[in-house]
C-alpha cells in the first residue's frame, strides 16, 4: 500500500510506503528525511532545533504577566522600561516556543501517519519526533543487522566476481543504495 503525498499543486507528488519493518526501514527512512526536510520540520526531529526556553508556553504574555518579574525596588520610568524591556523578550521567546512547537507537531504527525498500524501501536506513548525517530532507528537498525546475519550473509560462501560486486552485494543487504 502506497501512500502519496500531495502538499500543493506545485510541489512533486512523492509515495512513501508506511513503514512496515526492518525489510523496507532503509527506503522509508531515506524518503521520510528528504520529506521531512522538505516540509522544513528536519531540524526538529534530528535535534538541531531544540525546544526554546519559555516561562509563557500557552498564551503571548502582557504587561501583568511581566510586573511580578520586574525587580521590585525600580520605580517609575525605570521600572517600566525595565518591564517593556522583558516584556519584548518574552513574547519572542513566546513566538519562539510557538513555531517549534507548531513544527515539531507537524513533524511527529507526519512521521506517526506513514507507520504500519503494528508499529504505530507500539511507538504511541513517545512524546516527541525525535523520540520516535531515535526508538524506530534503534529498533529497525538492531533488527536488519539479525536479519543480514541470518540471511544475507550465508550467501558470502561464494566468493564473490569482484571488489565490486561484493560492495553492491553489502550494499543491498543493509538496504543502501549509491545515493546514500
Amino acid at each position: 500500500m502506497s501512500a502519496l503525498v500531495h502538499d500543493s499543486p506545485d510541489r512533486a507528488v512523492t509515495a512513501i510506503e508506511p513503514l512496515t519493518g526492518s525489510d523496507n526501514f532503509a527506503t522509508w527512512k531515506r524518503l521520510m528525511t528528504s520529506y521531512l526536510k522538505a516540509r522544513q520540520v528536519w531540524d526538529v526531529v534530528s535535534g538541531d532545533l531544540q525546544r526554546p526556553d519559555c516561562l509563557f508556553k500557552y498564551a503571548k504574555p502582557i504587561t501583568a504577566d511581566i510586573h511580578p518579574l520586574v525587580e521590585p525596588h525600580l520605580n517609575g520610568a525605570v521600572r517600566q522600561r525595565a518591564i517593556e524591556a522583558r516584556l519584548e523578550v518574552e513574547v519572542q521567546a513566546f513566538e519562539r516556543h510557538r513555531e517549534w512547537s507548531r513544527r515539531e507537531a507537524e513533524a511527529y504527525h507526519t512521521i506517526f501517519r506513514y507507520l504500519s498500524p503494528d508499529i504505530s501501536i507500539h511507538l504511541a506513548g513517545l512524546e516527541t519526533s525525535r523520540d520516535l525517530w531515535n526508538e524506530l532507528e534503534e529498533r529497525y537498525r538492531r533488527n536488519r543487522a539479525r536479519h543480514i546475519l541470518r540471511t544475507v550473509l550465508p550467501s558470502f560462501a561464494e566468493r564473490p566476481a569482484s571488489v565490486a560486486a561484493a560492495r553492491e552485494n553489502l550494499l543491498i543487504a543493509y538496504g543502501y543504495s549509491y545515493l546514500d
